[in-house]
């Protein structure tokens, strides 16, 4: 091996100093520091070392060995370092301990087992690879400096000692704890340099902080560094006590709670179960007194055996306990006594609900079924309409006039069948679906629920809540409608579900197949005005501490609010549009008071609104007061009612293409390109020229282009105002129109009649077009809603022509 020599220049003796340098074999002791003043057995099998021991161990330690630290993680591979690395991190390591062989052995493997003893503390310099095979070096001994008094040094020992004796106390004894550093003659410091470096020995220490002590060359420092250590030990061992104590508590206690348990068990086996459980005795009894069928009693006495060798602290124990008082307070038999008298029902309808004649109507046929037949199956209703229009309410109001219990379930964002299903009880914390708690808060097995928002009803990865709804909504069989949780089938047949929902389309077709639909048209002008003296108004004035005597509103003040202030096929908006008037006259009267002074009563015309309610908060679509080229009014369907919708189109030169804007969607984006196509063959039969349509850019536009607008029902209109801008004529200002289009021209029927022809009205535009096929809808609008209004029914895109044009 070629040789290789390594010198740290900054380390060379300095001729002044009083330090003698002497020569000695280098061993590198991996992940190992050895102390002065301490034997330590070593495995030697790398072939410097080896060769370093052998040649100490012939001169019989005439030259000591050099024990410096070499550690793993310093090695830039995970496999052995090389020699060169070796050399190098202990050059940059320099103090180690020179040492002497006490005892040397071969081991079967080869390797030496080593004895050495490790003497003072040195720093080691030019370290060379010889042609010996082995690594020597300079060193120069490193002795303690005693920077401490006697008394100092005599009040560190003492401390060493305390918390000696309580490091012992706390941390599992050794053999070499029984160390001279507890015994009375232990002398320190000056007579013993040793010591500090023979408590760290037997200290559990990992080899940076001994390294680190090694270092060190000042007698407190070194004190301080094992006070430190001892300290922290310390803390970590009281610790470890404290938590070593709670388990040993823990195990105590639970093996106390398992003798009980068995003495108790060996108590039910002697002595009668009930007398034993208090608990069971008390279900039993409940069981008895539920009237329960005898399948349910089955089950229930199945589950009170279970009990009986279950310890009551098992988390399986409260499920069955649970389980039981369910089935115990669930109606099973128990009947509410309805009020089947016709006109009892029709006063308490009419007292809470202003119109709504169609729903009244079957709400008595259903009446006059059940008080004839007795038999309620088939009963489920759904009331469809825009949010304000009483839906809820009506659904209370009908309870209240058959004398049923009521009970309301929302199912609005519900995504999950265990919601209506219920949870099996194989999992912690199972609870009964929304359906069984109703009967559960009813009471009585023939209430009146309400499934609020079924238009709402989410779906995701835990199933789908519609799909469950299904067996309760089926009157062929919702009479065994079993619940996951409960899981005996339970007897629904009695109950009376009425569901409301917004949209009718949004509610899963197989689940509207179930129930009879009752649409809720949008209340008139006059049917709001006579809400708000007859119900809002004075709701709000009990609700805020005044009588109607004390607050009195012009109908032009309402009226004003309904036009002005709200824009709703409901009275939602109306209602708090006038409680926020009835607010401010509370705030003003209260001032007023303490002033000594009355301003009871108030009346509230239509100059006073815009003070209390301030600027105006509905402003309807623009309409132009003269007729137009390339605009129409077209009229749309929301969920809160209808809504004129304004059309706007022109043409331009440019590429044969359409543009459409105001997030028009897909269905309205197809109407219009049916509308251009039917216009673009039927040209000549109007005069329009075939080269009128090359190389024309047509812009179709929806105002308001922050609301997306779809559906089919524009088709007419969008064929009108295409019409228009290749005929150059002007369209009616005073009409609008609604109808599907097809390619041959054919108008087809629409949706959201009524409330389309009440924002048509709300307009002030009086003419409206409608598909012929819509005449039998039109039959069942309210006479009221009609009233004023032209209603033209057209069946062929060109009979419009002659209406929309002078």
């Amino acid at each position: 091996m070629p040789k290789k020599s390594v010198t740290d220049a900054s380390q060379k003796t300095d001729k002044s100093s009083k330090r003698k340098s002497k020569a000695g074999y280098v061993i590198p002791t991996l992940d190992t520091v050895i102390l002065p003043g301490t034997s330590y057995p070593l495995l030697v099998g790398r072939d410097f070392s080896a060769n370093a021991v052998n040649i100490v161990h012939e001169v019989k330690n005439h030259i000591r060995l050099i024990l410096v630290p070499e550690f793993s993680k310093e090695h830039k591979k995970e496999d052995e370092a090389s020699l060169g690395d070796i050399i190098d991190l202990i050059f940059n390591r320099k103090i180690g301990v020179s040492a002497k062989i006490e005892h040397l052995a071969t081991l079967p493997s080869g390797l030496y087992k080593v004895v050495v003893q490790a003497l003072e503390r040195v720093e080691a310099t030019n370290f060379n690879y010889t042609a010996e095979q082995v690594i020597t070096a300079q060193y120069e001994s490193l002795p303690i400096i005693n920077d401490i008094t006697p008394k100092e040094d005599k009040a560190y020992i003492s401390t060493i000692k305390d918390l000696f004796e309580q490091y012992t106390s706390i941390q599992e004894p050794s053999a070499q704890l029984d160390y001279k550093v507890n015994q009375p003659d232990f002398k320190p410091s000056c007579e013993n340099e040793f010591i500090v470096y023979q408590i760290a020995h037997i200290l559990p220490l990992s080899i940076e902080t001994k390294y680190e002590l090694l270092q060190k060359s000042n007698l407190s420092e070194q004190y301080n560094l094992i006070i430190q250590f001892l300290q922290n030990e310390i803390e970590i061992g009281k610790i470890k006590r404290e938590i070593q104590q709670k388990l040993e508590k823990g195990v105590e206690k639970s093996q106390r709670r398992y003798y009980i348990q068995e003495q108790l068990r060996v108590l039910q086996e002697e002595f009668d179960e009930e007398n034993v459980n208090p608990e069971i005795s008390k279900l039993r009894h409940l069981i008895d007194k539920a009237g329960m069928p005898e399948k349910a009693i089955q089950k229930c006495n199945d589950e009170l055996d279970k009990l009986k060798r279950i310890p009551p602290m098992s988390p399986e124990y409260g499920v069955i306990v649970n389980y039981v008082e369910l089935l115990t307070n669930l109606p099973w038999s128990k009947m509410g006594q309805d009020n089947l008298g016709l006109l009892h029902a029709q006063e308490v309808l009419n007292a809470h609900h202003y119109g709504l004649e169609k729903v009244k109507e079957r709400i008595l046929e259903y009446i006059a079924v059940l008080n004839n037949s007795g038999n309620p199956k088939g009963q489920i209703l759904c009331l469809v309409g825009p949010p304000g229009v009483g839906k809820t309410s009506l659904g209370r109001s009908i309870a209240e006039a058959l004398n049923k219990k009521y009970v309301r379930i929302a199912l609005g964002g519900i995504a999950d069948e265990a919601e209506i299903r219920g949870h099996r009880r194989t999992y912690i914390g199972s609870m009964p679906g929304r359906i069984i708690n109703a009967m559960k808060r009813a009471g009585v097995i023939n209430p009146l629920i309400v499934l609020d928002e079924i238009d709402k009803l989410g779906k995701d990865y835990k199933g789908d809540p519609a799909a469950a709804l299904l067996e309760v909504l089926d009157p062929e069989q919702n009479h065994a409608f079993n619940d996951h949780f409960v899981e005996i089938d339970y007897d629904l047949s009695h109950v009376f579900f009425i569901a409301t929902a917004n949209v009718e389309t949004d509610i899963p077709v197989a689940l509207r197949d179930r129930m009879e639909i009752i649409h809720l048209e949008g209340y008139t002008e006059n049917e709001k005005i006579h809400i708000a003296h007859k119900f809002l108004i004075p709701k709000q004035c009990k609700e805020n501490g005044l009588s109607t005597q004390d607050i009195i509103f012009d109908t032009s003040a309402v009226l004003k609010i309904i036009n002005e202030y709200t824009a709703e096929a409901g009275v939602r908006n109306l209602e708090h549009k006038i409680g926020s008037i009835v607010r401010k006259v509370v705030r003003k009267h209260l001032e007023a008071k303490e002033k000594q002074e009355n301003i009871l009563p108030v009346r509230i015309t239509d100059n006073d609104v815009e003070q209390y309610l301030g600027a105006l908060r509905v402003r309807e679509v623009p309409k132009w007061n003269e007729d137009k080229i390339g605009v129409v009014y077209g009229l749309a369907w929301t969920s809160t009612g209808g809504r004129l919708l304004p059309i706007e189109c022109t043409i331009c030169e440019g590429e044969s293409k359409i543009y459409f804007t105001g997030q028009m969607g897909n269905i309205m984006k197809e109407s219009a390109q049916t509308a251009y196509t039917f216009l673009k063959a039927h040209a000549t039969d109007w005069g329009i020229p075939a080269e009128a349509f090359k190389n024309k850019e047509i812009h179709i536009h929806l105002p308001e282009g922050a609301i997306p607008k779809d559906g089919p029902s524009a088709g007419i209109s969008l064929f009108t105002v295409l019409y228009s801008v290749f005929t150059q004529k002007p369209v009616r200002n005073d009409v609008a129109l609604t109808g599907e289009i097809t390619l041959t021209g054919q108008i087809l029927p629409i949706g959201g009649l009524t409330e389309k022809i009440l924002a048509a009205k709300r307009n002030q535009i009086y003419n409206v077009l409608i598909p012929s096929d819509n005449a039998d809808i039109l039959k069942e609008i309210n006479p009221e809603i009609l009233e004023g209004m032209n209603i033209i029914q057209i069946k062929h895109a060109s009979e419009v022509l002659g209406y929309l044009f002078r």
